[in-house]
């Protein structure tokens, strides 16, 4: 391969964002050359969805990153844990330039006996399905979340519903996906659900690329919890917007 490629990523996708249906966006893989130091997900591919026109950092200071992460709350610098001016501006900026091919057949061999981060930064629905339909026939596992299931077709069920609230949660549900819930401490968990295997509440029993539960309704398993951490305004935020939804 010429050396000016990068062979740790590929182009999945280039096209028009389907959450907006105008965005010009693009999907990228990384991980195929070198193993992921993400100790919570483990040595799994990631996938960044990001604007073509725009830095991620920007588009998060200017609140345009809702092409790519759609309704999600912490969207536009409202409290994302994705550091966006870290891998996802390198990753762009490497796209900018021309670093990485095209993914084709030939690359599927990469593939094998891995575990795929599906929207390791940018909402997985803004990329078309098929994009993702294909992957996971030649992948070992997976992990997905999308903000986007109300309304969404039934095909993508494969992915959890990411819910901020408990009435979220119980939407989700009723309306036939897993979800995968945020809360602001252990005692607000649904008495349902369990803590995220990877994280301390749930016993660091596993990584993401070992456990492999966030896989929506591709996998029998109870709905996830998970505990917000990060800075004091970001738990203070959840909390406010759990208790507004409780009364």
């Amino acid at each position: 391969m010429d050396n000016k490629y990068n062979n740790n990523g590929r182009i999945l996708f280039e096209g028009i964002s389907q959450i907006d249906n105008k965005t010009p966006i693009v999907c990228i893989v990384t991980g195929l050359d070198s193993k992921s130091s993400n100790s919570k997900t483990g040595d799994m591919l990631q996938t960044w969805i990001l604007r073509k026109d725009i830095a991620p950092h920007t588009a998060v200071k200017q609140g345009l990153d809702t092409a790519i992460c759609g309704d999600c709350k912490y969207a536009s610098g409202n409290g994302c844990y994705v550091t966006v001016y870290q891998a996802p501006l390198q990753v762009w900026k490497a796209y900018q330039r021309g670093r990485y091919k095209q993914f084709t057949s030939a690359d599927f061999d990469l593939l094998k006996g891995r575990t795929l981060r599906i929207g390791s930064y940018g909402d997985p629905y803004a990329v078309h399905y098929m994009v993702w339909h294909t992957l996971l026939l030649k992948v070992d596992g997976y992990t997905g979340y999308t903000h986007q299931w109300r309304g969404a077709d039934k095909k993508w069920k494969f992915l959890m519903a990411s819910a901020d609230t408990q009435q979220e949660r119980d939407d989700a549900i009723a309306d036939g996906w897993r979800p995968f819930t945020t809360v602001a401490d252990v005692s607000s968990k649904n008495p349902n659900d369990i803590f995220c295997p990877a994280t301390a509440e749930g016993g660091n029993k596993a990584s993401c690329n070992t456990c492999k539960l966030c896989s929506g309704n591709n996998t029998k398993a109870k709905p996830i919890a998970v505990v917000l951490h990060g800075t004091n305004w970001v738990i203070k935020r959840a909390k406010a917007a759990q208790t507004s939804a409780a009364n």
